[in-house]
Parts: C-alpha cells; structure tokens; sequence
C-alpha cells in the first residue's frame, strides 16, 4: 500500500513538474523573444520642412540596417511597408534652431568667398598701381637728369599724374570700405559664435525609440551623414539595446565622438547586441529559469528525507 501512494505521490510530483515546467518554458520564450530577428520597419510620417523625400530616408535607414548587419553577420532588420516600427521625422523648434544656425553659417561663409575675392581684386590694383607709379617715378628722375622733358613728353607725363592721383585715392576708397566690410564680417562672427553657443543645448542631435507606439522619431539632424547614425543609434534601442558607456560607440547616448564618415558598430555595441538578443543572453536565463522552476520541489524534497 505504501509503495503505492509513493507511486501515486511520484507521478503526481512528475505530473506538477511537468506544468511547472511548461508554464516557465512558455514564460520565458515570451522574454526571450522581445527582441525578435529581423526587425521589421516602415517609413511613417515626413515633415516637408526637412526636404527629403520618403525614398531618401528609406535609402538612408538601409544604410543604418546594412552598417549593423555587417558588422554582426547576421539578418537584424528588414523594410516592410505595413511592418508597425515606423520611422518618423518630426519638425519642431530645435530643427528651426539648427536651421537658422545652418543659414547663419552659409550666409558667412558666403560672404568670406566675397571678400576674399574681393581682396584678391585689390591686391591686383594695388600692385598695378605700384608698378605703374614706380614706372612713372622712373621716367620722371630720368628727365629731370636730363635737364627737363620736351613739351609732349612733359605734358603726356602731367597727364599720367592726375591718371595716377585719381587711381590712389579710388584705391584707397576702396581699401577702406573693404577695411570697414572686414570690421561687420568679424562683427557677424562673434554674433554667430553666441547664437551657436546660446543654442548648443537646442541642436544637439536627437531621436527617441519608443517601443510602446513602435515608432522612431528623429527630431534633428544636420546632413544626411548625421540622420544616418542617428538611425543606427534608434534602430539598435530598437533591437532592445542600452546605452555603451564608451563615446565612440554607436549606442553612446550622445553623438559626437563616433565616427560620422564611416559609422560601425564597436566591439562595445556588439557585446550588447550579444547579451541582450544573443546566446549568451539566453544561456543566462535558461539557468535562472531552471533554478527558479526546481528549487521548490528540491528543498521539498530534501524536507522529506
């Protein structure tokens, strides 16, 4: 009779483990698969005021997914058009800021060309008037040696001095407007300096993962080189990724010190794409898993000897 109930009482046990076990299993395939591959993405809503068009953003996301793929050797992105990751561009005040900054900077450095140009001009005058003062300086010492000029020659000589007086003073007049255009130029410099310095906080690089609304909003960039690593950045958060703790890494929360020419993820960013999607990940909690299911039927047991 004994040997029965222990029968009973050890399929029972078998049978409790056994739903335990295919509860936890279930549980713990859901966890692990929040961060699924591939990703699947669209592109959503464009702000026109960025000037770009839907099939622009679309060759620049693949740029981001090819630069990650890559460099972890495997499929972790995919486009579809009805995929419920969208990716957005939103215009709001730090986009206008940067704007303004952007055509503060054009408009300056425009007006640099101009004045170097402009300088460059002068500087042409200037040595032709040289040459040809000194020329006539010349002609001038030779006849007063000679005892004076015959008359044509005095006379085309006067001439050449008003020619002369008048070029100088044009000359001048022009150095000192181009003195007082330098004045405004470096003027507008030190304006421009403080608006980029009054505004630094308002145009730095931003974009925001969500993965709630399933979205990835990008709210300022200043080329398309920049929007590119920004995507890199909100695709990785996208696959569950943190923050790296090393500046260069793609996943550094601010974007300054990686590389804008030729973006790749860093030995940093792979680890964490490792342990946050990867094996490793999984081994981990396989065993927290299994240690958390048994233990209460171990200690259990162990109470009954």
């Amino acid at each position: 009779m004994m040997k029965s109930i222990l029968k009973i009482a050890g399929c029972l046990f078998g049978l409790v483990l056994f739903v335990v076990l295919a509860v936890s299993a279930s549980s713990l395939a859901g966890e692990l698969t929040r961060c699924p591959y591939p990703v699947s993405y669209r592109i959503g809503s464009l702000d026109p005021r960025f000037h770009l068009s839907k099939e622009t953003l679309l060759k620049i996301a693949q740029q981001a997914e090819e630069r990650w793929e890559e460099s972890a050797k495997r499929d972790l992105f995919r486009y579809d058009p009805k995929a419920s990751l969208a990716i957005n561009l939103i215009y709001d005040s730090r986009q206008a800021t940067l704007d303004a900054i952007n055509k503060a900077v054009s408009e300056f450095n425009h007006s640099a060309l101009e004045l170097d140009t402009w300088q460059q001009k002068l500087n042409l005058l200037l040595t032709d008037y040289q040459n040809d003062l000194e020329r006539y300086n010349q002609e001038v010492n030779y006849y007063n040696r000679q005892g004076g000029a015959p008359q044509d020659v005095y006379e085309r000589l006067l001439k050449e001095r008003d020619e002369l007086e008048t070029r100088r003073k044009t000359l001048n007049q022009n150095i000192a407007l181009f003195n007082l255009q330098i004045n405004q130029h470096n003027t507008n410099l030190e304006l421009l300096k403080s608006q980029i310095d009054q505004s630094k906080n308002k145009i730095i690089t931003q974009g925001f993962y969500n993965g709630a609304t399933q979205t990835i909003d990008v709210y300022t960039f200043g080329n398309e080189k920049e929007l590119r690593l920004v995507l890199m950045h909100e695709m990785g958060h996208a696959l569950g990724l943190p923050h790296a703790q090393n500046p260069n890494s793609i996943m550094y929360p601010i974007l300054q010190e990686q590389n804008l020419n030729d973006p790749k993820p860093s030995a940093e960013d792979l680890s964490l794409l490792k342990s946050s999607c990867g094996l490793e990940r999984y081994k981990s909690r396989l065993i927290e898993w299994l240690h958390s299911v048994l233990a209460p039927f171990l200690v259990n047991h162990k109470g009954g000897l």
